[in-house]
């Protein structure tokens, strides 16, 4: 998986994609270089709490977040908790969405 030139993305979309903890980590990481990004739709896929909790380590990276949707995954109170404390930590944030 490649993310390159990220620096202006605004918005990504990677719902209903089958996508895992192996995965969600990967997309983290490259995460780290979208300090624009405004909306990130991961739900309905395979995410738990590894994958939450790697999207939570990188959510102060991402300055410019709004939305994060994360609903309709596997995500439990590990996963959930790491996105409620980076929340904190996220004053741009408006939505997250996970259940």
């Amino acid at each position: 998986m490649a993310l390159r030139d990220t620096q202006n993305l605004l918005t990504l979309e990677l719902r209903f994609n089958n996508i895992g903890d192996v995965e969600t980590t990967a997309i983290a990481a490259a995460l780290k270089n979208t300090p624009n990004l405004q909306t990130l739709n991961l739900s309905g896929n395979k995410i738990g709490d590894v994958g939450a909790t790697a999207v939570a380590a990188v959510m102060k990276d991402m300055l410019n977040l709004q939305t994060l949707e994360l609903s309709s995954n596997n995500i439990g109170e590990i996963g959930a908790t790491a996105l409620k404390n980076a929340h904190q930590d996220l004053p741009s944030l408006q939505e997250l969405l996970c259940n």
